[in-house]
């Protein structure tokens, strides 16, 4: 079915890459069992499978930004050791569900958290401003990438810190938008006269 030249260009791509789908995906052919039986009929086991890369929520959140500032995905995916196709699923789910896209990320990997909720229905209240504020303040950085490409939404300046608190003061407490954010009160207020 496959010529010489075809079989003999699809093992040096394997020893070039070291994994059978990465060989199978630049070629275009043949089948990952098909090049694994190539590999050992040449006396050699091929290699096993990268292990899965587990990204938490916060993790992901990063790479969409990443990637809704300019950045390639294939870019993003290669530093974080997933797959392009991988980033893009993040970036269509938070478009279609914003933060909650990755919140159960979030109950998976919280000890206890499988589905369990607390029974008192303040700490419910609390959890849900959590996340919503937390959700605002994500669609916020987006929005101030997509003014300045060349912010970095995992370092953001005391510039741009004051400007996301501003943006959502009417919402939420300054405290709370303040320590959230990782910035001192005098920070915000010494930032917010600066850009005046």
């Amino acid at each position: 079915m496959y010529s010489r030249e075809q079989r003999e260009a699809a093992l040096e791509a394997y020893d070039r890459l070291g994994d059978v789908r990465a060989a199978v995906r630049e070629l275009g052919y043949p089948s990952d069992t098909a090049l694994a039986g190539w590999v050992r009929r040449r006396g050699e086991a091929p290699r096993p499978r990268k292990p899965a890369v587990r990204l938490d929520a916060h993790e992901k959140q990063g790479a969409v930004l990443r990637v809704l500032a300019g950045e390639e995905a294939a870019r993003v995916a290669e530093d974080l050791g997933v797959t392009r196709p991988a980033v893009l699923n993040w970036r269509r789910a938070w478009s279609e569900e914003g933060a909650a896209a990755f919140m159960g990320d979030i109950a998976e990997r919280t000890p206890g958290a499988a589905g369990a909720l607390p029974d008192d229905p303040e700490e419910l209240k609390r959890m849900v401003r959590e996340l919503r504020m937390e959700n605002d303040l994500m669609r916020e950085v987006v929005e101030l990438v997509k003014k300045d490409p060349g912010a970095d939404p995992s370092s953001l300046t005391n510039r741009e810190k004051a400007a996301l608190i501003d943006a959502l003061r009417g919402t939420y407490s300054l405290s709370s938008l303040t320590s959230r954010l990782a910035i001192p009160p005098s920070s915000y207020y010494y930032a917010r006269r600066a850009a005046a």
